[in-house]
């Protein structure tokens, strides 16, 4: 209505979130993240091994000014992130890998100090950014008193491009003593049918194993198993409320049923399943959170004696009974990133119960079809199906951002190096970039088309690859800059359905929206129909590489690819 989105009923409403802790002030945030001022006299025994100059530098999930989810900025001031090594007594090689590293702003300023052999920290890439996790910190010097030891995570920007996977190399290095460690890998590409990697060394044991690289999902599993990540997904009160009203307010598909967790995590769906009155939960999680989970287990007396957890992938657990209910919360950017929700749908087929053959087929209607969402299931899954929405847009403002990114690469004279021809492959670079953040709806061209997938009968290989058609109406006149993706998930209980959205112009989620950028925009008229189809290829780095045709009148066209 009036082209934003509207509520017809109560189905998005969820309770409010709980209100958050007193707004510290920044000298109170620098204080607690054990930050000093004159820090060359604490750090004697160190060399410094290497400087990257950062542009800006963000802290995540504080409370303050800023919404919960989003970032404290610290890059109102100069930032730095040192590398350093211990000086022996009897050699120094440079060849030694650094063992520490130290986020400054000013040249003074020691905001946090970590080691970078620590398990329990985690670095990624997302496009031109690095984002860093530390769980704990170990200082060289003998002065510990005043350095606490929080769980942290910071975006980094770098000032030189070349700096990013410098720096990403070698935080990312789990052995400080392995220098060919620092060396990354380029992400594998989906393996092609009949072919076997040739780096492969151990027999395939499970699907999960069969399709991923065993260096995706290391990393996966542990940034998953990092407190702050799971604070993040807790905090977004549109994902935790939803998933508790949709559970708590259809009890009675809960009430003494056996229910499966798929990737519990910290175990809140767990949780909320015991309290909806289940009879049994197992709490399904891969990665070191299972422990995590326990401690909140053994401090909540009225949950322990019906939630178990099971550490393991869901593909490989066993457990001594079949269940009524799986509830999961499996979805990824643009729905299927990350390739969880084919592990949701492989333990639906291994672990819950099915109709006998003379009742399939007596299920009442759904969203998703006749039928009625589990058909042959004799419980419900909690989401039972979701949706894609995709809808032209125009943002003149972020295609000149992502173009001008590469200005860099126009330089005729760097020190006497002409980089300009890098210059074209630089910009392809950059639009290959998905684009995750919020847009209002003002910016879309037309009504979106939407793509439904029910996962009570989904198979898992069908989600290997997905070829979807496209065909818009455009309403006004304007470049089309790219395409605009959300997704939405149906709950689908006996009492009640719900949905959980992250459709632009409703509460943002941490899911935020997608946006794919054409490196050459195409023009269309007022009303034009422009055709085409969007193609999501499965990776075994638990991504999708994604490809979008468009075709307007007058044979004019425009096309891309995402990674």
């Amino acid at each position: 209505r009036d082209g934003r989105w509207v509520l017809e009923d109560d189905s998005y409403v969820v309770p409010d979130p709980p209100p958050p802790p007193p707004e510290p002030t920044m000298p109170e945030l620098l204080e607690r993240a054990g930050a000093r001022v004159g820090g060359g006299a604490d750090v004697d025994g160190e060399v410094e091994v290497a400087r990257f100059h950062l542009r800006r530098v963000c802290e995540l999930h504080v409370h303050g000014t800023h919404t919960v989810g989003e970032s404290n900025d610290l890059s109102h001031l100069p930032a730095t992130i040192r590398l350093t090594r211990a000086v022996e007594d009897e050699v120094n090689d440079d060849a030694q890998p650094p063992t520490h590293a130290a986020l400054y702003i000013t040249s003074e300023m020691e905001v946090a100090r970590w080691r970078i052999a620590d398990p329990a920290n985690a670095v990624a890439r997302s496009g031109d950014a690095l984002i860093v996790t530390v769980e704990g910190v170990d200082h060289v010097s003998t002065n510990v008193d005043w350095m606490p030891s929080p769980a942290r995570a910071f975006v980094m920007r770098f000032v030189y491009d070349a700096d990013l996977e410098r720096c990403r190399a070698a935080l990312a290095t789990s052995a400080a003593d392995d220098p060919s460690a620092t060396v990354p890998k380029p992400p594998k590409r989906a393996r092609p049918e009949g072919r076997q990697d040739p780096d492969a060394t151990a027999v395939e044991t499970n699907a999960f194993d069969a399709k991923t690289d065993s260096a995706s999902a290391g990393e996966y599993f542990r940034y998953y198993g990092l407190i702050p990540q799971q604070q993040n997904m807790l905090q977004d009160a549109v994902r935790t409320g939803t998933y508790f009203t949709a559970i708590l307010e259809n009890s009675v598909d809960f009430k003494d049923k056996v229910v499966m967790d798929v990737g519990a995590g910290s175990g809140i769906l767990s949780f909320f399943a015991a309290m909806a009155g289940a009879r049994r939960v197992y709490a399904v999680e891969a990665s070191a959170m299972s422990e995590h989970c326990a401690r909140l287990l053994a401090g909540n007396p009225r949950l322990r004696d019906v939630v178990v957890i099971v550490n393991g992938k869901v593909e490989e657990v066993e457990i001594p009974e079949k269940v009524d209910v799986m509830v999961s919360e499996p979805m990824g950017t643009l729905l299927y990133n990350e390739r969880m929700i084919e592990s949701y749908l492989l333990a639906r087929d291994r672990f819950m119960r099915r109709e006998d053959a003379g009742a399939v087929g007596e299920g009442g209607s759904s969203d998703f079809g006749s039928g009625g969402a589990g058909l042959s299931l004799r419980g419900k899954m909690f989401p039972g199906g979701g949706r894609v929405h995709c809808a032209p847009f125009a943002d003149e403002t972020l295609w000149r951002e992502i173009r001008d990114k590469a200005h860099f690469w126009g330089t005729e004279d760097f020190y006497g190096v002409d980089l300009t021809p890098l210059r074209e492959e630089a910009v392809r670079s950059y639009f290959r970039q998905c684009v995750v953040d919020a847009f209002e709806t003002e910016l879309l061209l037309s009504q979106p088309v939407s793509f439904a997938w029910d996962w009570t009968t989904l198979r898992a290989d069908e989600l290997e690859s997905l070829d979807m058609h496209l065909e818009f109406k455009v309403q006004r006149a304007g470049p089309v800059h790219g395409v605009a993706c959300w997704f939405d998930v149906l709950f689908e209980g006996t009492t009640k359905s719900r949905w959980l959205t992250t459709a632009p112009g409703l509460p943002t989620t941490h899911w935020y929206q997608m946006r794919l950028v054409f490196e050459r925009p195409m023009r269309c008229e007022a009303g034009e129909t422009v055709k085409g189809r969007m193609k999501m290829t499965a990776l075994d780095n638990q991504s999708y590489a994604v490809t979008v045709e468009l075709k307007g009148k007058g044979g004019k066209a425009v096309s891309g690819e995402w990674d």
